[in-house]
């Protein structure tokens, strides 16, 4: 019931505070509802509008290859990892998504007259991760998969 009640607020903000909702709660119904009710109302309302993860995830592949078909040059790296089932067997068919890349043509093209140079921005590393550079390695890791595609990217 909340969750039809907020829907259209989710649709137009699907980040809508959980505050918010639940102010609106009170001020349509009368009733105080709990932050946990609200969060899951939320949840809830999300999934109906926009569907879950597995169905998401399900649509992925089918969305790349139509990018991967309308669009030349578009380049897709997905990664997944075998599903264990109790840490011995393999699960035929099934995978864990862990990460996706893509770029378009004008992106690589654009590639080369970039200037060689990393830059890490530290805002959100605090105390003891303050001095790790993260994304250095994924930069070169994407970096290499450019340069194996266009052969005269400069090597950096």
């Amino acid at each position: 019931m909340i969750s039809q009640t907020i829907r259209e607020m989710i649709e137009a903000d699907p980040s809508t505070p959980i505050s918010t909702i639940i102010a609106h709660i009170k001020t349509t119904m009368g009733y105080t509802i709990s932050y946990r009710k609200g969060w899951l109302g939320k949840q809830h309302a999300i999934e109906s509008i926009f569907g879950n993860w597995e169905q998401s995830y399900h649509k992925l592949p089918a969305m790349l290859q139509a990018m991967q078909m309308y669009l030349p040059g578009f380049i897709r790296k997905m990664n997944t990892q075998p599903k264990h089932t109790r840490g011995v067997s393999l699960d035929e068919g099934n995978v864990f998504f862990q990460r996706l890349f893509w770029t378009f043509k004008p992106c690589i093209d654009g590639f080369p007259h970039c200037k060689p140079i990393v830059q890490v921005d530290g805002t959100f590393l605090y105390d003891k991760y303050r001095a790790y550079a993260m994304t250095e390695p994924r930069f070169f890791y994407y970096y290499n998969i450019v340069r194996a595609r266009k052969p005269e990217a400069p090597n950096g």
